[in-house]
Formats: structure tokens, sequence, C-alpha cells
């Protein structure tokens, strides 16, 4: 998600001029932002004081942290479907190797050992251990 040019005191201050009269379209002017943009900030940052904003920040990185988790235990558990489908496979071992090969390179697992592909390895990302 790509991050705002103005921290959110910034914001709070534009949206406080608002507040005190000054016109939106000067203000989008003035801060080189659409009136869209402005309008949003204003519904979000509207009624907030500092210490409501501070609070805001914190609920929102404690918010991410949680999803991050939930990404990285959705893939983890992709990558095992895929190789217990691989390995369920009446495969001779040369072949086996080759699918469990592509595999790790399709999501960066590398041996922990080594750092080639090999029975015990993990994915660089996630520190997961496979095998």
């Amino acid at each position: 998600m790509r991050t705002s040019r103005f921290t959110e005191e910034q914001i709070r201050y534009a949206v406080q001029q608002a507040e005190a009269g000054l016109s939106v379209p000067e203000l989008c002017r003035k801060y080189g932002v659409a009136p869209a943009t402005f309008y949003r900030w204003r519904q979000k940052y509207g009624a907030l004081t500092k210490s409501e904003l501070a609070r805001l920040k914190d609920l929102e990185r404690e918010n991410g942290r949680p999803k991050k988790l939930v990404a990285e235990l959705t893939l983890d558990k992709q990558i095992l479907q895929i190789l217990q489908d691989v390995l369920a496979k009446k495969l001779r071992p040369a072949r086996r190797r080759e699918h469990v090969g592509r595999i790790m390179d399709w999501y960066r697992i590398v041996d922990r050992d080594s750092g080639v592909h090999g029975n015990s390895c993990r994915t660089q990302s996630l520190g997961f251990w496979v095998g």
C-alpha cells in the first residue's frame, strides 16, 4: 500500500484549518491534493484529538500484525498441501525430486543447512520448517 506524503498530524492540521473557515479548494491547492482526498481526510480525521489520533495509529498497527500472520500461515498451508499432493503421487524418486524442486523454486524454499534444495527445508521469508 502506498504511504501518504503527509503525516496524520499534518492532515489533522489541514482539516482544522477547514473547520476554522478556510475554503476547501484553497486548502486543496495549498496542499496539492484533490478535493476528494481532502473530504476523505475530513471524514477520517475530522473529529479526532491528538491522543485519539495516536490511539488510532496504534490500533491500525496492531491490526496489521494478525493480517500478516494469517497471510503467512495461508501460504504455508498452500505449500504443504502442494508438497503432500506431489509426495502422494506414485512417482519415481527422480521425478518426485524434480517436482519438489520446482515447488521449492516457486515458493523460494531453500535447504536450511546447505542453501540448496533438500529434504529439510524452510521458506526464506517465513522461517517455516518443512520436513
